[in-house]
């Protein structure tokens, strides 16, 4: 029996969360979380495509989209799929992109982790596993591991779930990356190649 395959994917943050973005470069610039988190979302959604897998995302807005409408959106999105398919042939993932920060200023901070609900599933902790993995093989970043955590869209959303931070905006040296096309596309080459050695995509 083929096996259907569901990935739901969230940008974390809008554009207007405060606090969201790094801190001020020597030209007085700054990158808001949200255009990082929200263009590896799309190179994503680019690359997963041309696998045999049905896509939806639950944060394409600019404004920040309540964690409680994040999560709704992807536990009916799931309802769907088994209404459609079947409980017993669909495999079905939640995946949110995020960078990370410890302060509101430059810090010594760094490298990338995934995180996976505390008291979640064996699925969730094997994915969050084999994302973490890609990414570090890909960007070549400090591993900070694979961490559990009690976040809202890994708590309230009915399927295995991971949150990946990709690096660090107030860490001068993974902010200038965070800003760039190249990065946001390793990061997304990275997860992508997480997400096909899971699900075993075609």
């Amino acid at each position: 029996m083929r096996v259907r395959n569901l990935i739901i994917l969230d940008a974390g943050h809008g554009i207007d969360t405060p606090g969201k973005r790094t801190p001020l470069f020597e030209d007085g610039s700054f990158m808001h979380e949200r255009s990082f988190n929200q263009a590896v979302v799309k190179e994503m959604i680019k690359q997963l495509q041309k696998y045999d897998c049905q896509i939806k995302w639950v944060s394409e807005e600019e404004k920040d989209v309540p964690l409680r409408i994040r999560s709704s959106r992807a536990n009916t999105y799931l309802q769907n799929f088994i209404w459609l398919h079947g409980k017993t042939n669909i495999n079905s993932i939640f995946i949110s992109i995020h960078a990370n920060a410890m302060s509101e200023n430059w810090g010594t901070a760094n490298g990338i982790e995934t995180y996976y609900l505390s008291t979640g599933s064996s699925c969730s902790l094997k994915l969050a596993q084999v994302v973490q993995k890609q990414l570090i093989i890909h960007t070549k970043h400090r591993n900070r591991g694979v961490k559990t955590a009690n976040f809202f869209v890994l708590r309230e959303t009915h399927m295995p779930a991971i949150l990946c931070e990709c690096g660090f905006m107030d860490y001068k040296p993974e902010a200038r990356l965070l800003r760039s096309d190249a990065y946001r596309i390793q990061c997304a080459t990275a997860i992508v190649k997480g997400i096909v050695d899971y699900m075993k995509l075609n």
